[in-house]
């Protein structure tokens, strides 16, 4: 008893988890199939298929109503042949004899039921013809479902297409207009570039005047006459603007303090002459040093033009 009542336990318990998992399975597809008949309305598809089924039923009918014509065809084919028999036996029976009324008596019987049977037949073949009728114009109505459907589809399919080319364009000039949007964040416009391009003009003009103050500081401690003075023409480039005004910035503080050394040695030089010898005496090296300074000078103010103004 146990054994049987804990077996019937476990039946049930199975028979309550298949069930939860059929209404789980059912929840998960039900959106799944509402999607497709969703679809299927969409292209046509619910129309075509109601019509082939009322094709099917029409040929149904159809073949119903031709069984019963051919059944009461040949009822009414033996009942014929069944009179032919009559007629010859009421030839052959004398009438005098009780077979002839017997026989009178089965053939008015048959006469009777051959009426009757000709009605049903031709009520089976009206039903056919009609069965007939309906199938054709259920055929009809199948085919010009399916040529609905086609047109439907080749009407979606152009708009699908003349959508998807809209969207393509509207993605192209969306995403051409994001690149637009970021060139312009990425290149500085000409209102930025003027107060850059002025810091620039305004630095070189200082190295430069730096550069003619060193060399005529030079020249009056030296009493040496050096080349004339360095004359740029600037050209403005927009490129690479703030990494050109932090070199610069550093390249002019190197020469500042390079100038101030050689001013500073140059003047202890020309205390010690003076002191020495009270003579004013510009040697060879000092000369040499003073034009090779005077070259490195102009030279880095030639590249740091070029590299400022190309």
């Amino acid at each position: 008893m146990l054994s049987q009542f804990s077996l019937g336990r476990q039946r049930a318990s199975a028979i309550l988890h298949l069930a939860g998992l059929q209404r789980r399975s059912h929840a998960f597809s039900k959106p799944i199939e509402n999607a497709i008949q969703y679809y299927e309305d969409l292209i046509g598809l619910t129309a075509i298929r109601q019509a082939q089924e009322e094709v099917i039923q029409c040929e149904d009918q159809l073949s119903s109503a031709q069984k019963l014509r051919r059944e009461k065809q040949s009822e009414i084919k033996n009942l014929q042949g069944r009179l032919r028999d009559i007629h010859t036996e009421l030839d052959r029976t004398s009438r005098g004899e009780d077979k002839y009324l017997d026989l009178l008596t089965e053939e008015h019987a048959t006469i009777k039921r051959e009426r009757h049977l000709m009605e049903e037949f031709e009520q089976a073949e009206a039903a056919e013809r009609e069965a007939f009728q309906a199938l054709s114009a259920r055929v009809r109505k199948s085919h010009e479902k399916e040529r609905e459907r086609g047109e439907r589809t080749k009407y979606w399919s152009i708009s699908a297409s003349l959508i998807g080319a809209l969207l393509g364009i509207i993605g192209t000039t969306l995403a051409a207009e994001v690149r637009m949007r970021r060139i312009k964040e990425i290149v500085p416009t000409a209102a930025q570039l003027t107060p850059m391009l002025d810091k620039i003009a305004a630095l070189v003009d200082k190295q430069h005047d730096q550069v003619a103050s060193f060399i005529g500081d030079v020249r009056e401690l030296m009493h040496f006459k050096g080349s004339e003075k360095l004359e740029v023409q600037p050209r403005v480039d927009s490129a690479s603007l703030e990494r050109v005004v932090s070199s610069m910035n550093e390249q002019r503080m190197s020469l500042s303090k390079e100038m101030d050394e050689l001013k500073r040695l140059i003047a202890v030089d020309r205390a010690l002459e003076a002191d020495n010898a009270g003579i004013v005496y510009v040697g060879s090296d000092m000369e040499m040093l003073l034009n090779r300074t005077e070259r490195n000078l102009e030279s880095k103010m030639k590249l740091q033009t070029l590299l400022v103004y190309g």
